[in-house]
């Protein structure tokens, strides 16, 4: 799929869920307070970077009630429900890989769980150095590879099952290696990267898939035959999810969500 292509298809899918994802992001709103209180000192002028419904940038005004912030989202949709949310909020829609934004232009660039969907990792970080006046600080989360690493393995067991060959098709999370080496290649410094392994409980595979769905993280990348769809293979999947990672006393399934904490310093 060409990056345009991929963009569209993320920003569709955050744009039908902007009215869902309140329900359904627990997750998401306990790792922007956890990022937020990450900033130790008043952060200047901050731009936060795939804002969402605001969660990080309400977190930040909570501590720093002074703090000029902007944000930014590639969905519509999301901007409107953060701008009332984090109000007064100044937002615009932008991606992360072309910020319509001047240089050394903001003190503080944050972001809390977004640039897992960047298509590029190193222009993402050019982007928030270029934006960065020099010594500004650069403060973000974003999902590691260790991600969904029961649903992986149940599919690929389920499909030895089934007697596919053909692996099944995820989507790829940077590991905290990459992600160190995209912020050295781009001249940031002084960086810490904190792995944070956070295990949630859902009742089945169903309810996992729906979680996702509403809060607009679905695969942005082309099927691929036998990928996972309704029908049998997806009832062998969801079996042997359950027979591989259930959860506390056998109840539901575990999945693992791979946090990535990161800060670093403009040079």
């Amino acid at each position: 799929m060409r990056p345009y292509e991929r963009k569209t298809v993320i920003k569709q899918a955050f744009e039908k869920a902007a009215r869902s994802y309140a329900n359904s992001s627990g997750l998401q709103l306990q790792v922007a307070k956890e990022l937020a209180a990450m900033i130790k000192d008043a952060p200047g002028r901050t731009l936060d970077i795939g804002t969402g419904t605001g969660y990080l940038a309400e977190a930040i005004k909570e501590r720093f009630q002074e703090a000029e912030l902007l944000a930014c989202d590639v969905s519509h949709e999301m901007l409107k429900i953060a701008s009332a949310n984090a109000a007064p909020l100044r937002a615009f829609a932008a991606d992360c890989e072309e910020l319509p934004v001047k240089d050394s232009s903001f003190d503080c660039v944050v972001s809390s769980l977004t640039y897992q969907w960047s298509s590029d990792l190193t222009t993402s970080m050019l982007e928030a150095e270029r934006v960065l006046r020099p010594g500004g600080s650069f403060v973000f989360s974003t999902l590691g590879k260790g991600t969904m690493a029961e649903l992986k393995k149940a599919a690929r067991a389920a499909y030895r099952i089934k007697g596919i060959d053909t692996p099944p098709h995820f989507m790829d999370f940077p590991s905290a290696e990459e992600v160190g080496e995209a912020l050295v290649a781009v001249g940031f410094e002084d960086i810490k990267i904190e792995k944070d392994i956070k295990e949630v409980v859902y009742k089945d595979l169903w309810e996992l898939l729906k979680t996702l769905k509403d809060i607009g993280a679905t695969n942005p990348e082309p099927p691929v035959r036998n990928d996972l769809s309704g029908g049998s293979l997806l009832r062998a999947v969801a079996k042997t999810y359950a027979r591989l990672a259930p959860g506390p006393d056998n109840n539901g399934i575990t999945a693992t969500y791979e946090i990535l904490k990161i800060s670093a310093r403009c040079a």
